[in-house]
């Protein structure tokens, strides 16, 4: 064995590891589709029992419900005409696209339609539509109470004490005040009634791609349902014919009065036009009128270039103006620079000042050639300067008389302008009574053109704007229900909620089902799993002594293995002590402890057990035996160890009682005198279990746990709420206990073959192997 010692870990390592490693409460394992399909599978019976139900209730209903039958018509939107006379400007046809086929079957669907059909048919009397002259129907529950007392009633059935209890929460109406207008017509109201139900039964469908309008009608007899759609159809067409006839009629005397009042207009604007022209006096208006404006095109022209002339003058003007106030500034004007004399002067200046400028390199400012030359230059200076004012003499002379010019071309142009314009007002008044005239004569003529088609039209033909192409048919089965979708609809339906139910009850779940579940979500490995005994209960034996009668089974079979597990957690030195103990009371944790002593003693270990839950105490029940001093006696020193140390003579384990209750049990087994007893008995037995309270009830067992040198956990199967295990496994580890397991108690192997990680199922045929 020592080279494997370094595989199990010492009892420091051991709790420093627990220390340090996550809390418990991890998550639970993620639900693959094996154990998906596994879980549905065992729990199939649910899943059967709720399609059986559905489907059950969906063909009950499915037999309650009134077969329909769907007949169907179709209509086409014509486009093509019979053309006997040119009458589409008085009378138009249907012009057919989306927004005509949509309103096409809107008036097939009209209210108006609808009554028409309705009067045609005779519907008022017709029990499908009138609820008056249906016979009553009976539903399936009415003809259950019928069937049990058929002289009672729904309501003759129902207490007095809840028809009571029904009016008073509801109490009966007050009766109305007294109308103040004349009550509708009995008749008119059914009328309307059966209107409505015809209407609710049709439906119109537009063809989207087609001039085809669709007619559907739905009743309870299938020949009506033919009846009605193709009544529907034959009215619409002759609904279009009668509003062409209609529309016929309201032209025709429409145009009748309009032909006579339009052959006055003629009359009276002719006489217009000639009282008119004779009262201008002008034959031929248009001549004269050209010549005018040929006239004042050419004054137009020459005021244009009057105006341009004027305005070049005032500009030149402006600036020998602008430039006289500036200082040398009228030597730069345009019409200055321009002038041949000035620019003569301008030279000979020049010439002067430069012969001044040699001057003054050679003799002195009064030399008499230097005082020559300055006069000289002075002389021309005021030349220039007489030149320069003739120039803008000249310049605004000249701009008078361009202004002169343009003021006269204005005048005569006004005076052309009032000519022309006297001449246009009477040509336009000219026209407008000629055009009134002749507008009036073309739509005189137009008018009794139509006037004429119409009355031909009116005696003539008319063709509909639409034609039957598929009658209705007598339908030969029902479109509702479809009872095979449905009741497959219903099958898949109850399957799925089935299935959603068993997810729900699984998700539901708050106990341990696996030994895997208990590792990965304390982070406590898993000892084993005690099955519940089969027929120990009608053996009228408890677990453990089921275990001595039947040693192969497979409860048995269990208690050995976690035997065997609590003596492989530490190969180098097998734990001696023993403690069990649970999260809550009803876990089977004393079964449990006493189970594993008695299979300990049997493979020949000597093995004590000590009952030390000294508020409940349960070993001595157990066992069969009196509950004597027991363990609180030897703590006490009221009796020896010796004496208070019993055998159980069906095993041969060695057993010490509880004994007596005292003031507080967790002081007691936490003192000094227990410690001794503990370390004695460590020296004679080879295996010790102590039998210890709940952990989330008590305390006692915590001032134990260091003294023992394993832990084991006790959970039951499917019971024990995970987050009680989980804060009973935190207590204890944080109390400084090494656990050395979890062992899941009353264990039913059939359903744990449902859970995901349980193998259970897997090895159930091997049952044959063990005697129950």
């Amino acid at each position: 064995m020592a080279n494997i010692s370094y595989m199990v870990p010492r009892r420091e390592e051991r709790l420093e590891e627990y220390r340090s490693a996550p809390e418990p409460g991890g998550a639970e394992p993620q639900l693959s589709l094996r154990d998906l399909l596994r879980t549905i599978w065992h729990r199939k019976a649910l899943i059967i029992a709720v399609v059986f139900i559905i489907c059950s209730l969906t063909t009950l209903w499915l037999l309650q419900v009134v077969p329909l039958y769907v007949a169907t018509s179709a209509v086409a939107v014509e486009t093509r005409r019979e053309t006997v006379v040119k009458i589409e400007s008085v009378l138009q046809g249907v012009n057919p696209d989306y927004y005509t086929n949509e309103t096409e079957a809107a008036i097939i669907g009209s209210r108006a339609t609808a009554t028409k059909v309705v009067d045609q048919l005779g519907l008022v009397n017709n029990p499908l539509f009138n609820p008056d002259l249906a016979p009553r129907k009976v539903s399936l529950f009415g003809r259950l109470f019928e069937a049990l007392d058929p002289g009672a009633s729904l309501a003759s059935l129902t207490p007095e004490w809840i028809t009571y209890l029904m009016n008073q929460i509801a109490p009966a109406a007050p009766e109305p005040a007294v109308a103040t207008v004349a009550p509708p017509d009995p008749k008119q109201l059914l009328r309307e009634r059966v209107v409505d139900r015809f209407l609710a039964a049709e439906k119109i469908t537009p063809g989207e791609r087609s001039r085809v309008i669709t007619i559907s009608f739905t009743s309870e007899d299938p020949g009506m349902a033919a009846l009605a759609a193709n009544a529907l159809a034959s009215t619409y067409i002759q609904q279009s014919v009668n509003a062409k006839y209609d529309a016929t009629a309201r032209a025709s005397d429409w145009l009748n009065d309009r032909v006579a009042e339009m052959r006055r207009r003629v009359e009276e604007s002719s006489q217009a036009v000639d009282a008119y022209r004779r009262e201008i006096g002008i034959v031929d208006l248009q001549n004269q009128s050209t010549l005018l404006s040929q006239q004042l095109a050419e004054l137009n022209g020459k005021l244009t270039t009057a105006r341009s002339e004027r305005a070049e003058a005032e500009a030149r003007y402006q600036q020998v103006e602008r430039l006289l106030n500036q200082p040398g500034g009228i030597t730069s004007a345009a019409a200055v620079l321009q002038s041949p004399l000035i620019q003569k002067l301008r030279e000979q200046e020049a010439q002067v000042v430069r012969e001044i400028a040699d001057l003054k390199t050679q003799v002195k400012d009064d030399h008499p050639q230097m005082i020559l030359k300055r006069s000289e230059l002075a002389d021309l200076d005021d030349k220039i300067g007489k030149e320069v004012a003739k120039i803008g003499l000249s310049l605004k002379n000249e701009l008078e008389i361009t202004r002169i010019r343009e003021q006269t071309l204005v005048s005569e142009v006004g005076d052309l302008q009032r000519k022309l314009e006297s001449q246009n007002q009477a040509e336009v008044k000219l026209h407008a009574l000629e055009s009134e005239a002749n507008a009036n004569k073309q739509l005189y003529d137009t008018m009794l053109s139509r006037f004429k088609e119409t009355g031909v039209e009116e005696q003539g033909p008319q063709q509909a704007d639409a034609r039957l192409i598929s009658p209705a048919a007598r339908p030969l089965s029902p479109a509702y229900p479809r009872k095979t979708l449905i009741l497959a609809l219903a099958f898949g339906a109850s399957t799925l909620l089935g299935i959603l139910l068993v997810l729900i009850i699984e998700h539901l779940d708050n106990g341990f089902r696996t030994l895997e579940q208990v590792e990965a979500m304390t982070g406590i490995p898993g000892l084993g799993m005690l099955p519940r005994p089969t027929g120990w209960r009608a053996r009228g034996l408890l677990p453990s002594d089921y275990m001595l009668t039947m040693p192969n089974s497979s409860y048995g079979e269990a208690i050995r293995t976690i035997r065997t597990g609590l003596l492989l957690s530490n190969i180098e030195t097998p734990p001696k002590m023993v403690l069990v103990t649970s999260s809550l009371p009803g876990e089977g944790k004393s079964e449990t402890a006493v189970s594993l002593a008695r299979a300990a003693a049997k493979a020949g270990q000597r093995t004590l057990i000590i009952d030390c839950d000294l508020r409940h105490p349960t070993l001595h029940v157990k066992l069969g035996v009196a509950n004597g001093s027991g363990l609180v006696g030897a703590v006490s020193g009221i009796t020896k160890l010796e004496d208070v140390i019993e055998i159980d003579e069906r095993s041969g384990c060695h057993y010490i009682a509880a004994g007596a209750g005292v003031p507080s049990p967790t002081d007691f087994l936490g003192s000094d005198p227990m410690r001794r007893i503990l370390v004695r008995v460590r020296e004679v037995y080879d295996l010790i279990v102590l039998d210890t309270p709940p952990v989330l009830v008590v305390s006692d067992a915590l001032v134990l746990l260091r003294q023992v040198d394993k832990t084991l956990f006790v959970a039951r199967w499917g019971k024990t709420a995970r987050d009680a295990a989980i804060g009973a496994l935190r207590t204890i580890i944080e109390a400084g206990a090494d656990v050395a397991g979890v062992v899941l108690n009353q264990v039913n192997l059939q359903k744990q073959a449902r859970y995901r990680y349980g193998n259970a199922g897997k090895y159930g045929n091997y049952r044959k192997y063990y005697i129950e």
